[in-house]
C-alpha cells in the first residue's frame, strides 16, 4: 500500500520572499508542464521496433534472420502491397551494377511458410501482369483503336441535290 502511495506523491519545493495564491498557482503550472515533459521523454525511449518496409540497416539491426530474393523493376510496387498485406518487415535494395534494374528484397518474416506464400503470390500476380506486357491497354491505344473501326464503316452516300421548282 506505501508503494502505491509512494509512486503517486510528488513533493516541490519553491523558494519565495511572499507566499500568494499566484505564486501557487505559477509553481503548478510549472509542476505541471514538467511533469508532462517527462512523461513525454518516457514514451519516446521505448524501443519501437519498425515495421513494414524499412532501410537495411534498420532489418539487419533486428538481429533476426533475413532471406533475400531478386524482382525485376517493374515489380516492386507490386511487392510492396503484398508484403503488406502479409505484415512482414522488408527492405529492398537496388543493384547497380546491372543495366536493366534488379532489385534485391530482403524480407524478415516469421515463419517460411509465410515467405513462401509471398513469393508465390508475388510471382503470380506479376506473370498475370506481363502476360500481355501491360495490365490494361491505355486510353491513348483505346481510342486508336475504335477511330480505325468507326474509319473502316462504309458511310451512306447522301447525294444533295436542291431543285427549283416554280
Amino acid at each position: 500500500m506505501n508503494e502505491e502511495v509512494a509512486n503517486r506523491v510528488v513533493s516541490f519545493a519553491i523558494t519565495t520572499t511572499r507566499l500568494t495564491g499566484r505564486v501557487l498557482h505559477d509553481a503548478m503550472k510549472s509542476m505541471e508542464a514538467m511533469i508532462r515533459a517527462n512523461s513525454r521523454a518516457v514514451g519516446r525511449t521505448k524501443d519501437v521496433t519498425p515495421k513494414g518496409r524499412q532501410s537495411v540497416k534498420q532489418l539487419v539491426g533486428q538481429g533476426r534472420g533475413v532471406e533475400a530474393d531478386s524482382i525485376a523493376d517493374d515489380g516492386v510496387r507490386l511487392f510492396n502491397r503484398i508484403a503488406k498485406k502479409y505484415g512482414v518487415d522488408f527492405a529492398i535494395m537496388k543493384d547497380k551494377t546491372q543495366k536493366p534494374a534488379v532489385y534485391t528484397v530482403l524480407v524478415k518474416s516469421p515463419d517460411k511458410e509465410t515467405l513462401n506464400q509471398i513469393m508465390k503470390e508475388y510471382t503470380a500476380r506479376y506473370m498475370k501482369v506481363n502476360e500481355k506486357g501491360q495490365t490494361k491497354e491505355s486510353i491513348r491505344e483505346k481510342l486508336d483503336k475504335f477511330k480505325a473501326i468507326v474509319a473502316a464503316i462504309p458511310r451512306k452516300v447522301k447525294d444533295k441535290v436542291m431543285e427549283h421548282t416554280r
